[in-house]
């Protein structure tokens, strides 16, 4: 601050209002006003004294600008330097000829020479030296003529992920593979797993788990979590063996299970012994009793109480009952002469190639067709022929006495000689066969549950591509035809064997 003895005027200029002040005020001795003239940078502890010889306010030094200023200022009270017809104190560009004085922005400094027209700055401040004020200077600190894709974005606004000074736009390699509008290179943190410089979004991943190709532990399984609990190199959710490591995944049966945890390596049908062990299929039951055929002690014959009165590990319904008291032979308290064809011949002598369910009975001596030897036919029998029919010699379900032509296959032809040999014991030529004691048991495993509804089903709707078993079990009501009419039956069935 300093006092015009001339013009009788108190002269103030900068100082700080939150930023370096370049203002200049006058007091009249009534009442400040600012004066709109060119001043030096804003600044602050700045000497000031007036000249009363040459007429002329002097300033030196300061602070401002962020450093120490130490120029020297000089300001005439009846200059004009542009000679615009207005003194330099009340002109609002002082150093440009302008006479109307226009202001637009009422900052103090003229539209001529104001670096920001539309924007009020009177500190005038241009730290990028570009000639645009940091008020209005949409990229303050970077020069605003430099725009390599001249898209109206200075470059030092543009981004530049390399730190290399040239904007990812006008790179000579600029990618955007995936059209985010991001350049390749700069999406590469965390998201370029095979180092290719290629985002990770940009490459194939069969699975959509997020995980690319080369980089997936399981390519045809989803799983982002990539866990791998044996670290073998393949992921939880498709190794053949989870805890076990076994990095080639041998499964020489190509069940689930790999080598390195398969108990039945070489049994495509298990992975656990079971209760019959490797390569005996637990669920082989030839006569549908309650005993697996492995543990059966009369395979062919239904059984479920598994009596055997010598201790021979062949029950009782299996031994020769050649009196047919349902005491076996061998349990008799007395010996036991058979000769069951009235021949003259001990029938142990004729057994061989004679005895087709093993009971140690010759085969004539038998009712014929009847499987479960309780001396009459029924549809316990007829079921026992059903389980058999279509198997050939060696198969599971293979029974020799239901290959009544002995070609080593349970077909239409033996069929017919079990429905005779039914018909003879009714007495009537023309009787159908019984209902089968399995009826609606479609999966023949003993129970009618859910597991039956899917081929129940597929059965009555078409029938010409269901087995001939199929057909007789899914006819429920007797008719001679699977048929939707069928369909209430079975529901009957079903639900009275769940409750």
């Amino acid at each position: 601050m300093v006092y015009d003895s001339d013009r009788e005027r108190v002269i103030l200029y900068g100082g700080w209002k939150g930023d370096y002040s370049s203002e200049t005020w006058e007091w009249d001795g009534q009442s400040w006003s600012q004066l709109a003239i060119l001043s030096p940078p804003g600044r602050y502890d700045h000497a000031m004294c007036y000249d009363s010889v040459h007429r002329r306010i002097v300033l030196y030094g300061g602070y401002g600008l962020n450093q120490a200023q130490g120029e020297t200022w000089e300001l005439r009270a009846d200059s004009d330097i542009d000679g615009d017809g207005v003194l330099d104190q009340a002109d609002n560009c002082p150093q440009l000829h302008n006479t109307n004085q226009e202001d637009s922005d009422f900052d103090g400094i003229g539209n001529d020479c104001d670096n920001c027209v539309s924007d009020s700055n009177p500190s005038q401040i241009d730290v990028d030296l570009d000639n645009f004020g940091d008020e209005c200077d949409q990229c303050a600190g970077f020069n605003d003529d430099n725009d390599c894709d001249v898209d109206g974005v200075p470059d030092g606004c543009e981004s530049d992920c390399n730190q290399n000074g040239i904007p990812d736009q006008c790179e000579q390699n600029w990618s955007d593979c995936n059209t985010n509008g991001l350049f390749d290179l700069c999406e590469l943190q965390g998201n370029d797993c095979n180092a290719n410089l290629i985002p990770d979004d940009c490459e194939p991943d069969a699975d959509l788990d997020g995980v690319i190709d080369v980089c997936d532990n399981c390519l045809q399984a989803a799983n982002p979590e990539q866990a791998d609990s044996d670290g073998d190199g393949f992921g939880d959710a498709c190794d053949n063996c989870r805890f076990f490591p076994n990095p080639a995944q041998e499964n020489r049966d190509g069940d689930s299970a790999g080598d390195a945890c398969d108990p039945c390596p070489d049994d495509p049908l298990k992975v656990d012994p079971g209760l019959c062990g490797c390569d005996v299929r637990d669920d082989a039951n030839a006569d549908a009793d309650a005993h697996p055929d492995c543990i059966d002690n009369c395979p062919f014959i239904p059984n479920d109480d598994q009596e055997d009165c010598d201790f021979d590990f062949v029950g009782d319904v299996c031994e020769r009952d050649c009196n047919f008291n349902s005491v076996p032979d061998d349990c008799e308290s007395v010996t036991i002469e058979c000769d069951c064809n009235s021949n003259g011949i001990n029938d142990e002598i004729e057994l061989p190639g004679n005895d087709c369910d093993g009971n140690s009975l010759l085969d004539q001596c038998q009712l014929c067709g009847d499987f479960d030897v309780d001396q009459d036919l029924d549809g316990q029998d007829f079921s026992t022929f059903l389980l058999a029919f279509g198997a050939h010699d060696g198969d599971i379900n293979y029974l020799p006495c239901a290959d009544y032509d002995a070609d080593g296959a349970v077909t239409l032809v033996d069929y017919q000689s079990w429905l005779a040999c039914y018909r003879a014991w009714t007495g009537s030529s023309v009787t159908g066969p019984p209902a089968p004691a399995d009826l609606g048991d479609l999966n023949a495993d003993g129970y009618v549950n859910g597991q039956d509804i899917q081929p129940f089903i597929e059965t009555i709707l078409w029938p010409s591509g269901a087995g001939f078993r199929d057909r007789i079990v899914a006819d429920m009501n007797g008719s001679g035809a699977a048929t939707s009419a069928d369909a209430p039956h079975f529901v009957a069935t079903l639900l009275n064997a769940a409750e």
